[in-house]
């Protein structure tokens, strides 16, 4: 029996999501988010306002000065084959960096030597990096420029032995060589709408600026159809917590 939300729902309407292995809603009212697929939670920063408007159900709006979540150092998202989802809507497309992190597993200490994955909005665009091998990087970037007050979904995936790929409203816009897996240093914590910084003393940095919701991560490369389906022209599908 499949279960959403505490509710019996229609198998029939919904797919198996196989290698699921994080899953944070983002739909929280207040204080802790949780990881209710990986058992990860963590109190969210002050920068953070509950219960947002979303595409499927509520988002948590981030603020570019000081909003984040730190998820701590879970071995379960230490991956080297993976797809990552998430909903997101810019509010401010002049942020004070480049970069806008959605999502990351990346210690800043001025170089990229200390990354592993980020997924963020760069130059208005969404773009994958991993480090596979000492500071060589790997970096899928699309071509759409995400405008502010939409909302998109964005889908990055690695593959050892293929490639990365970036897709944004389920159309692949980039894609490169990903030969080798991913390197995981020591002393990184996955954080949720910013990156580790090292320099600013494990501070957040480079943060999203906007509402975040619905945002997974698979140990295996969805297929098409699967990014097809969990974008369902723009509505969304919302993601079962367990299938049995």
């Amino acid at each position: 029996m499949i279960y959403l939300k505490g509710n019996k729902v229609n198998q029939s309407n919904l797919f198996p999501l196989k290698g699921l292995v994080f899953y944070a809603p983002l739909n929280e009212a207040s204080g802790t988010v949780y990881d209710i697929h990986g058992g990860v939670s963590s109190a969210g920063s002050g920068g953070l306002t509950y219960a947002q408007g979303g595409v499927i159900d509520q988002s948590i709006l981030f603020s570019d000065s000081g909003g984040y979540v730190s998820m701590g150092d879970p071995t379960h998202l230490k991956l080297s084959t993976f797809t990552f989802s998430a909903w997101v809507y810019r509010t401010d497309t002049s942020p004070p960096h480049a970069v806008a992190t959605i999502f990351s597993r990346y210690n800043y200490t001025g170089g990229s030597s200390n990354i592993s994955y980020r997924f963020a909005v760069t130059n208005d665009k969404a773009q994958i990096a991993v480090r596979q091998s000492g500071t060589v990087l790997a970096a899928a970037t699309g071509t759409t420029s995400l405008s502010a007050t939409t909302w998109y979904h964005i889908v990055a995936s690695h593959e050892v032995g293929g490639d990365i790929e970036i897709f944004v409203n389920s159309v692949s816009e980039a894609s490169s060589s990903a030969v080798a897996s991913i390197q995981y240093p020591t002393g990184q914590n996955v954080y949720i709408g910013s990156l580790q910084n090292t320099n600013l003393g494990s501070s957040p940095d480079f943060e999203f600026d906007g509402r975040i919701e619905q945002m997974c991560m698979w140990n295996r490369r969805l297929k098409q159809f699967e990014i097809d389906i969990l974008y369902n022209s723009g509505n969304g599908t919302p993601y079962p917590l367990y299938y049995t």
